[in-house]
């Protein structure tokens, strides 16, 4: 059975969704392929991400995180 893929509506878009996890981020910055990357968690890797959404003119950052251990 074929992949069925739905947009959802753009409702801000300058905004980018983030998910956090223990050995890597997942950035969108879209609904496409092309606008989602992957990030290590190093500090090296924070920066790449703040990079990108510069570049991009993102203003805005949603972010979920499926764990407790960001939790002080």
């Amino acid at each position: 059975m074929p992949k069925k893929s739905e947009k959802m509506e753009l409702v801000n878009p300058n905004t980018s969704g983030i998910d956090i996890g223990t050995r890597s981020q997942f950035v969108a910055i879209g609904q496409g392929d092309e606008d989602v990357r992957v990030f290590w968690v190093y500090n090296e890797d924070l920066k790449a991400i703040a990079v990108w959404l510069k570049e991009r003119e993102n203003e805005n950052v949603a972010m979920e995180s499926s764990g407790t251990y960001w939790q002080s």
